[in-house]
């Protein structure tokens, strides 16, 4: 996300333009300053994500005619061959290549949370349930600088609906409390005691360290690692919500939630009701529900959901095996929760028992980060080693070419 001082001139003068303005202006104003913005630090990727969004305003509507019913997966297929042309091509390319680095194009800004609103847009366009709306709204809505490039993925219909109708003192209070609330995560709480705690926490350089000690490396030392990392990213990926989301209390816009304090989750499902809430619910409405109404099979409409969350992050084998892992421990314990509920055992749940489902949820989250620190180093062979290593085995390292 941008939170540099031009963000916060930009943001504060669009706030006070957009509350003196009147009501049908609004969005329009605020559409053109965010998309300025934007366009400044990517020209060319904000002039292509402009036509994006125009053509899906202007064909999505089509789709919904039973004759014009292929317009729809037309815009879908699109959209995603976009997409994966930076973020997903270039790593498959490598790994086919046997190329040690990849040469990846820029990535557009705010690329992936953009696609995953137009397609929202699309479908729910086709099934007719968005309300009309003009296209101020509607770009305003795609869009929106504090949400543009780090989310939530708001959308559409609860973007029209959860406008606060007036400035007042009690909504610049809320959004400015939210804000400040992100700050002293980002550059306290992360920037500050972690940064003192492991200097450069989670960069290449120190997974390489940790990767050529490892088999040396106590097991609680691994286990402090990848916990360090899971909560850097809970802190930060939070952060970056609160000041979006008060951000936008100010532009007049309540927008969607990210995070419930999942930390506190007492299971992994509910802590996959907590965590990315929106981009979760996008892989519910558009990934899991679809697959579970073809196939039938919770199982593989679970995996193909976390599936898309772990890709939906990086086209990379450890972001894949990440989400394939959460997916397996949402499948043992919903298994677990049905054998308890054949034997006649569920029912509440005491505060032991959340406290201990706490904890082996927390323990099992973290050992996912395993995977992700394989994504800093050599890929995905090298997160397997660390995630042995939490259980105290060892995998022997890659060979090296001779």
């Amino acid at each position: 996300m941008i939170v540099g001082a031009a963000f916060w001139v930009v943001l504060a003068g669009a706030a006070v333009a957009t509350w003196l303005a009147p009501a049908r202006v609004r969005p329009g104003l605020l559409a053109a300053v965010s998309f300025v913005f934007l366009a400044r630090l990517d020209p060319r990727g904000l002039a292509v994500m402009l036509a994006f969004a125009l053509a899906f305003r202007a064909l999505a509507p089509l789709a919904a005619r039973p004759r014009r019913a292929f317009v729809l997966p037309v815009l879908i297929v699109a959209i995603l061959a976009y997409l994966a042309w930076f973020k997903y091509l270039p790593p498959v390319l490598a790994a086919l290549r046997g190329a040690g680095e990849a040469v990846s194009p820029v990535v557009p800004l705010g690329l992936s949370y953009f696609s995953f609103k137009l397609i929202h847009y699309a479908l729910e366009t086709a099934r007719g349930n968005l309300p009309p709306s003009g296209l101020g709204s509607y770009l305003a809505w795609v869009f929106l600088l504090p949400t543009f490039t780090a989310g939530p993925i708001e959308r559409f219909d609860h973007f029209l609906a959860a406008r606060p109708p007036r400035l007042d003192g009690a909504l610049v209070a809320e959004g400015l409390t939210r804000v400040a609330h992100g700050l002293i995560k980002k550059f306290v709480l992360v920037g500050i005691v972690i940064e003192s705690i492991s200097p450069g926490h989670g960069t290449p350089a120190q997974v390489g360290r940790l990767l050529a000690e490892l088999p040396e490396r106590p097991v609680p030392e691994v286990w402090g690692f990848c916990a360090l990392s899971f909560l850097t990213m809970y802190l930060d990926f939070s952060a970056y919500s609160d000041i979006a989301i008060g951000a936008s209390l100010l532009l007049g816009y309540r927008i969607m939630e990210n995070f419930d304090w999942p930390i506190l989750a007492s299971d992994i499902s509910a802590f996959w009701s907590r965590w990315h809430m929106t981009l979760t619910g996008w892989c519910q409405s558009y990934v899991f529900m679809p697959v579970l109404g073809l196939t039938r099979r919770l199982t593989a409409a679970i995996f193909a959901g976390f599936l898309a969350i772990g890709l939906w992050h990086a086209g990379t084998g450890c972001w894949a095996a990440w989400g394939l892992y959460h997916a397996a421990g949402v499948i043992a314990f919903h298994a677990w929760q049905s054998a308890r509920e054949r034997r006649g055992a569920a029912g509440e749940v005491g505060p032991v028992r959340r406290a201990a489902g706490t904890l082996l949820t927390l323990a099992f989250v973290t050992g996912s980060f395993a995977l992700l620190a394989g994504d800093e180093a050599g890929g995905l062979r090298d997160g397997l080693r660390i995630l042995a290593r939490l259980a105290g085995l060892d995998l022997p390292a890659r060979a090296e070419a001779s």
